[in-house]
């Protein structure tokens, strides 16, 4: 495939795009930690924005779908990469066990506090390599948007399937890169070629497909599959484009928030309809999968 800066884009042969080279762990690192600095000075954090009620309602809506597959009504939970904890904080207020690691507890301190002391904020390779030394095990197992960001994505995968339990589930988010929307959008130059693509903060693109495989690949049952929000459609419109005028871009996420909870306040079963219809037309932009550890 062509050259994407000092990046060449590979197609693994499961499907899904890599980037090449990988950085190492090390230059991954610093460049997490440079991210992570600049952001801790204060302008630019990701978390210094104030959500309001309805927005908030929305950054919970994943865990509300989650609650509303599993089949038990408390159990232990695991997020690699919990954020600001809108899941867990879900999870908890249910009565379930969480638990979680990310690299940093910033945007955790600022919206659930009360859940630091059972949450780590470390490395999530370290962490997940100490659980399976400790032959942690957890009901349910979740990863959001953290996959397309490691260096080995299928060793991740794998590994995942240590800390959980053989009657587990996993939720794993990624992005819906290089979907046929998008491609639709470069075709008809509605946005620039592969502007999906953002080394090295993003090293695995992949689509519903692809995702797919990489979960069988590595040892893993896909049970449902679902598509949040496909927001590039307001990409298709000259006068909502945020892809050539990046102005439009918040006016696009407040239109998806108001959609989602809306739909969702009809009932969370209609809105996993429409997300699994979206799912089933390779739609949206991030890829939802629920899958089980696979028994042979």
């Amino acid at each position: 495939m062509s050259d994407y800066g000092e990046y060449e884009l590979v197609e693994h042969p499961l499907g899904f795009i890599e980037v090449s080279p990988k950085p190492t762990s090390e230059e991954l690192r610093d460049y997490y930690r440079a991210q992570y600095y600049e952001k801790a000075e204060g302008k630019t954090s990701q978390y210094s924005y104030e959500y309001g009620p309805t927005e908030r309602i929305y950054k919970q809506l994943g865990a509300r779908e989650t609650y509303h597959l599993m089949e038990r009504s408390k159990g232990s939970v695991m997020e690699l990469g919990y954020g600001e904890g809108f899941f867990l904080g879900y999870f908890a207020e249910q009565g379930w066990d969480v638990a979680g690691v990310d690299f940093t507890d910033e945007g955790l301190m600022q919206y659930f506090p009360h859940l630091r002391d059972r949450l780590a904020a470390e490395d999530v390779y370290e962490y997940t390599d100490r659980a399976i030394a400790a032959g942690e095990r957890y009901d349910l197992l979740v990863t959001n948007n953290v996959i397309e960001h490691v260096i080995e994505p299928l060793e991740l995968l794998e590994a995942m399937r240590k800390v959980i339990k053989p009657e587990g589930i996993l939720r794993a988010v990624v992005p819906n890169d290089g979907s046929w929307l998008h491609r639709h959008l470069v075709d008809n130059e509605l946005g620039r070629d592969n502007f999906w693509i953002a080394p090295p903060a993003h090293l695995n693109y992949f689509t519903f497909d692809t995702f797919k495989r990489a979960l069988e690949a590595t040892g893993w049952e896909v049970v449902a599959m679902t598509g949040e929000f496909p927001i590039e459609i307001f990409c298709l419109h000259e006068g909502s484009n945020y892809l050539k005028d990046r102005a439009q871009g918040r006016g696009s996420h407040k239109a998806r928030v108001a959609f989602d909870v809306a739909l969702a306040n009809e009932g969370i079963d209609k809105l996993m309809a429409f997300r699994k219809g979206c799912a089933a037309a390779g739609l949206g932009r991030n890829v939802v999968a629920y899958a089980r550890p696979r028994s042979d």
